[in-house]
């Protein structure tokens, strides 16, 4: 089967939003490999089609503005349970592997934010949590698998029975079968409960699109696949680069205070949407480590792009994330660092095509602000008592691994210190 692989910014935005219509889906399954690698496989970024469209206008709403606002509790408790934390680890004077804490402080998020369980992860188990731990301990990683197996499908389909017999061979779908399970057994007691919270899992509850409402296994689906998509590694990255960049820290450190000391009555909310240089921050970290590396559409009719390039039928176009992020045509001196790309009033504005962390058009994902708004609150929180510092053991190369998801070699270690 055919396929292109490009970082032409016109052919992106052809793509993913000028002639979206043609290029809706993402994979198919006509052999329904999904079911080997994810049991609870009906999510936004496997469904196709009209299903894709109505899940899609049922579940954005979940995720707005309004919806965060509500979720600002949760999120500022899980915020000051990760101080807490920290606050253990701080002026020890040797590095300390942060990615436990920040690990935490995701799984905390989600859990409140999703299913409204009240936690502290830093100081105790969690039945959810352990089966996560043990189904990534024991995968390459469930959406690596997915990928791999609808891309095999959809570049050789006469080899389906081939990867369908591997698949169910190494069961990757059992090990999540108790995430799946404890999943559907919290949405389930909340169905059957009268009480009402200001999560997602209420959302997906009590909404209906004309005649349409999700079903418990659709539920479900989007429940694991927001788990094993919010369990990446930007706020370890963030916090290697504060370390080994002091004088962004130092900034940044410097109008988080004076923003407090102008708006002494403001909350960690209004801070992480008013201070520019957290959002210039958090940008460029994504921007340099992507959660995930590459995107992918598929052409269910013939076109041709804005630039006279022929898509045809049945080609898969892949965007390949990281690649375009760091492309010299786009970024200037790529690898490097640098917040200031992303101020408001740039001296070289970048083109939206070639920043796609989230991708973009209509099938963008919808936990955009939500995951911004979650990671820039816990950075504000950290940084009005902490500063991150390197040691001996902070390795300034940061060694990745770079497949599907862009992850560290190894832990990274930085020492936190008492501001």
């Amino acid at each position: 089967m055919p396929v292109i692989v490009t970082q032409d910014p016109a052919v992106i935005k052809d793509v993913l939003i000028r002639k979206f219509d043609n290029f809706v889906d993402r994979y198919p399954d006509k052999a329904n490999l999904l079911k080997h690698v994810l049991h609870a496989n009906r999510s936004l970024p496997t469904v196709t089609g009209n299903e894709w469209r109505q899940m899609r206008r049922l579940l954005s709403p979940g995720f707005n503005g309004k919806k965060l606002k509500l979720l600002r509790p949760i999120i500022e408790l899980s915020c000051k349970q990760l101080v807490d934390a920290l606050r253990k680890k701080a002026d020890t004077g040797v590095g300390e592997d942060v990615t436990e804490c920040f690990d935490c402080f995701s799984m905390e998020v989600i859990l409140m934010s999703i299913f409204g369980r009240k936690c502290n992860l830093h100081e105790e188990s969690d039945e959810m949590v352990a089966s996560v731990n043990a189904a990534f301990a024991k995968t390459f990683g469930v959406l690596y698998a997915q990928e791999m197996a609808l891309t095999f499908n959809s570049h050789f389909p006469v080899l389906s029975p081939l990867m369908k017999y591997v698949l169910a061979q190494t069961d990757i779908a059992k090990l999540w079968i108790p995430v799946q399970d404890t999943a559907a057994h919290i949405i389930q007691d909340r169905k059957n409960s009268d009480i009402k919270r200001s999560d997602i899992v209420q959302h997906m509850l009590d909404t209906k699109d004309n005649n349409y409402q999700m079903t418990m296994f659709e539920m479900v689906s989007t429940a694991v696949l927001i788990i094993s998509t919010g369990m990446g590694h930007n706020m370890t990255f963030m916090g290697h680069l504060l370390a080994t960049h002091p004088e962004v820290q130092d900034r940044l450190i410097d109008d988080i205070k004076n923003y407090f000391a102008n708006n002494p009555d403001a909350t960690l909310l209004d801070a992480a949407e008013n201070i520019e240089y957290a959002e210039m921050i958090l940008r460029e970290v994504l921007r340099l480590f992507p959660a995930i590396n590459v995107l992918s559409r598929y052409c269910m009719e013939t076109c041709t792009t804005s630039n006279g390039i022929v898509i045809p039928k049945g080609c898969q176009v892949y965007l390949p994330v990281c690649n375009i992020h760091r492309n010299p045509a786009f970024w200037p001196d790529p690898d490097k660092f640098d917040p200031e790309r992303f101020r408001s009033n740039a001296k070289v504005p970048y083109d939206p095509a070639t920043y796609i962390t989230f991708g973009a058009g209509p099938r963008m994902c919808p936990g955009k602000q939500y995951s911004h708004i979650k990671i820039k609150m816990a950075l504000i929180s950290m940084l009005r008592e902490f500063k991150f510092v390197k040691t001996e053991e902070t390795d300034d190369s940061l060694p990745l691994v770079n497949i599907f998801q862009v992850t560290p070699v190894k832990h990274l270690k930085v020492a936190v210190v008492s501001i």
